[in-house]
């Protein structure tokens, strides 16, 4: 049975094991952007570690995991979706050398 959704829904997934900047979702061409509807980052090790999410280089939002809070997990519905900029990919930036598991579900729209 086809999907009564009007877009796609897609997923990105991976383990970040080092600190700095990584692209956890290519910025999708001109006129385009990303809308991310869930995002669950689970951190792996003992190690604290704050994650600065970023919509190209523009910090959005930041968490720091701990032994109190090992992980977190935000399903938005559209009208609060992370809308990110035109062209613009999504980044994580970790704070340390710590292995973090991450998921997204996420859009593409036009600008």
């Amino acid at each position: 049975m086809p999907s009564s959704a009007p877009y796609t829904i897609r997923n990105a997934y991976g383990t970040k094991t080092t600190s700095g900047p990584t692209t956890a979702i290519a910025a999708p061409g001109v006129g385009k952007r990303l809308v991310v509807h869930y995002c669950r980052m689970t951190r792996n090790v003992a190690t604290d570690v704050t994650i600065i999410t970023k919509d190209g280089s523009t910090q959005m939002d930041s968490i720091t995991l701990t032994s109190e809070i090992p992980g977190i997990l935000e399903v938005l519905p559209d009208d609060l979706a992370f809308r990110l900029g035109d062209n613009a990919a999504y980044v994580f930036d970790f704070s340390a050398d710590v292995s973090v598991s991450w998921r997204l579900r996420y859009r593409i729209e036009n600008a």
